[in-house]
């Protein structure tokens, strides 16, 4: 199975990486054999809870290679997409959209980061009990994404495990990071 490399950003913005330890999450992938020297962040399309078509193409990482960047950051916002009970199975269309999204990114030789991003809306950091009865969902969500990907090489894909973890303890995160 693909190893989970999820690096925690606490950065309030990724929109262009210049080395491998100017963001948080990346220093965690350069370590893992993965640089990420120039990075794009895919913002306002998958973070959305409504419906919609890709608004992204092939063309806009196309695009993205040819101006000399090497990874794209691919946030998406799993919650709203996934049920709110045991399984807590991920919305497949959902799942193929970010899919084809990472393959678009692989089609042009970028490396991709896929991450969970606006997430506070079900993960309560400033309520203890709420948190914890939380993470029980986030690594469900994630086995299926790792499961999605399984078959993408190490090298080709990134994961950060939760992006912007506001009002999030050290305590906290560190749970969050072992489940």
């Amino acid at each position: 199975m693909l190893a989970l490399a999820a690096a925690v950003s606490l950065c309030a913005g990724l929109l262009v990486a210049s080395s491998p330890t100017s963001v948080a999450g990346s220093a965690a992938a350069a370590a893992l054999g993965v640089p990420l020297k120039r990075g794009w962040n895919l913002g306002n399309t998958l973070e959305g809870c409504a419906p919609s078509e890709n608004p992204n193409g092939d063309w806009v990482f196309k695009s993205v290679a040819a101006a000399g960047f090497d990874w794209t950051r691919i946030p998406a916002q799993w919650g709203c997409h996934a049920l709110e009970v045991e399984p807590y199975t991920v919305d497949p269309a959902f799942l193929a959209t970010v899919n084809e999204t990472v393959g678009w990114a692989r089609r042009h030789s970028l490396r991709a980061m896929v991450n969970t991003h606006h997430e506070n809306s079900w993960i309560d950091t400033t309520n203890e009990t709420a948190f914890e009865a939380a993470l029980p969902r986030l690594v469900a969500i994630w086995k299926q994404i790792a499961e999605a990907f399984a078959t993408v090489p190490d090298d080709a894909l990134v994961f950060e495990l939760f992006n912007e973890p506001n009002k999030m303890s050290v305590v906290q995160l560190n749970t969050m990071n072992a489940a």
